[in-house]
């Protein structure tokens, strides 16, 4: 786990420095001045914010469809009726119960008497 968090500050510190380093340029060859790029700071601005919006969108949607699916899944007999709740409670205690083994009667004894 500290190595993903240590993975994830190099890669923002990177970001940053790279979003410095371009609004502070200048030109090929030529020192750098601050904030000299105006255009590239308000890219920026823009590409942070939209992305992390669309980001935050992308995971509370899949955050909601899997507790939608799962509440479906646990809660689909929600839209039965009287008559199909009694139906399925019947049902499911006639598939719980066990047939009890049926005796046979041997007559052959009783033909011995007669």
């Amino acid at each position: 786990m500290r190595n993903i968090l240590l993975e994830i500050c190099q890669k923002l510190i990177i970001k940053l420095l790279i979003r410095y380093w371009t609004i502070d340029s200048v030109g090929r060859d030529q020192q750098a001045m601050l904030n000299f790029n105006k255009g590239w700071m308000l890219f920026f601005f823009i590409y942070g914010i939209l992305g992390h919006f669309f980001l935050i969108n992308i995971i509370i949607a899949i955050l909601v469809e899997k507790y939608i699916a799962t509440k479906n899944k646990l809660d689909k007999s929600n839209n039965l009726n009287e008559f199909q709740k009694e139906w399925k409670t019947i049902k499911h205690m006639i598939l719980k119960m066990k047939p009890k083994q049926k005796v046979k009667i041997n007559l052959d004894f009783l033909l011995k008497f007669i």
